[in-house]
């Protein structure tokens, strides 16, 4: 999701709410930690760097990153960027990201790739093609046959002059150059209506992941369907959003889970003005258990930006994929438990997206990586943060 801010006073508030930098790497190192999780018994922060925001790479401006993955075999980084071809054409990074157990060095970015449609062509901007702009958010790294699989949010513009548009969002596998492999069908109740029904707009397909053993994909809508209740509010709302569990062989919906979103932190510094709580990323921790991060924003809000994650379980789960409206229906949803909230951090926080496992430590934890998207806006940051996962 794409955040906007056009309220002046807003947009001032925000600003100074921000460190602002032009290039700067922090190494810090936290012991604040959250506990009770099944994986590790809590996390610890190793540190931050942030890449410029004027940062150019091959003729293209780096930022918007919005998902990320790791490929352990090459340590490498797949980091999708959410550029609906406006500035350059839509794309992918390859990085290499150094760090040690107690700090964090630098990020190198060493490859851009551009998204290729099934024809082979590049997906086109707004003044080319309004019908066909994709809006990147996700991608995940395939091990067993080295491709990747990457979302697109699509589009839902209603309009009374007549030129609406309806683009379905969409879950694709490519090869590491971008080319198209194969796309996956997503559940009916996914895509885009002229009715209040299905995705809303800038709140659709925003996470994907694989089960470890890479049978399974799972995906989520960032915000509730509108059959499946109302958006998060700053008091406690039924706003419900779907896991949706896919066999990557078959490309079957096997299983959808209702997942309950958290209110939104803290009230917009004007009531009327934007907010929202949603899931901008899952990450599996084995085929029933996943991480889940809610990134919550107020404009003018102190802080703006709230990034928690949970440890949800699937299991005892009602399988809702035969259930079209989750509003006022009986059903058990998946259980979450808070794993760790970014507000203990030493540094403010950006609009996180990306979460990823990372390389493990030379005393064998595996390392949690997130990273966030600026938006290509001056006053937010492309930040990337390292944890390890203590056992």
């Amino acid at each position: 999701m794409k955040i906007s801010k056009t309220n002046v006073l807003s947009f001032v508030l925000i600003t100074l709410s921000f460190i602002i930098v032009s290039c700067r790497k922090s190494m810090y190192v936290n012991d604040q930690t959250l506990k009770d999780t099944t994986l590790a018994k809590s996390w610890r922060f190793i540190g931050e760097y942030i890449l410029p925001n004027d940062l150019e790479f091959n003729n293209t401006t780096v930022g918007g990153l919005s998902g990320i993955d790791y490929d352990a075999t090459n340590d490498l980084y797949y980091i999708i960027c959410d550029d609906r071809s406006d500035k350059e054409p839509a794309r992918f990074y390859s990085a290499k990201l150094y760090f040690q157990p107690n700090s964090f060095d630098s990020v190198r970015i060493n490859a851009v790739n551009y998204l290729k449609q099934e024809d082979g062509t590049l997906f086109p901007n707004k003044t080319q093609d309004e019908t066909k702009v994709p809006d990147p958010e996700a991608i995940r790294y395939v091990n067993s046959t080295q491709t990747l699989l990457w979302t697109s949010e699509g589009e839902r513009k209603v309009t009374a002059k007549g030129d609406s548009i309806y683009i379905d969002p969409f879950l694709m596998e490519m090869n590491k150059d971008g080319s198209f492999i194969k796309d996956y069908p997503i559940p009916t109740i996914y895509k885009m209506y002229k009715t209040d029904y299905g995705m809303r707009q800038n709140g659709s397909l925003e996470g994907v992941t694989l089960s470890q053993d890479e049978k399974f994909i799972f995906i989520t809508n960032e915000e509730p369907l509108y059959q499946d209740g109302p958006r998060a509010d700053v008091k406690e709302t039924q706003s419900w959003i779907r896991i949706t569990k896919i066999n990557r062989a078959t490309k079957e919906v096997v299983a959808q889970y209702a997942y309950k979103l958290d209110k939104v932190h803290a009230a917009p510094l004007i009531s009327t003005d934007f907010k929202v709580n949603g899931v901008d990323e899952i990450l599996a921790i084995s085929e029933t258990k996943l991480y889940v991060m809610e990134r919550s924003f107020a404009v003018g809000a102190i802080p703006s930006n709230s990034v928690r994650i949970y440890e949800v379980d699937l299991n005892n789960a009602t399988n809702v994929k035969d259930i079209n409206a989750l509003t006022n229906k009986q059903f058990t949803p998946v259980t979450k438990k808070l794993t760790y909230d970014l507000a203990s951090l030493p540094t403010s926080i950006d609009n996180v997206e990306g979460i990823t496992f990372g390389p493990k430590l030379p005393n064998g934890h595996k390392t949690i990586v997130l990273v966030s998207d600026n938006n290509f806006a001056t006053y937010q940051k492309t930040q990337f943060l390292v944890f390890e996962l203590v056992k």
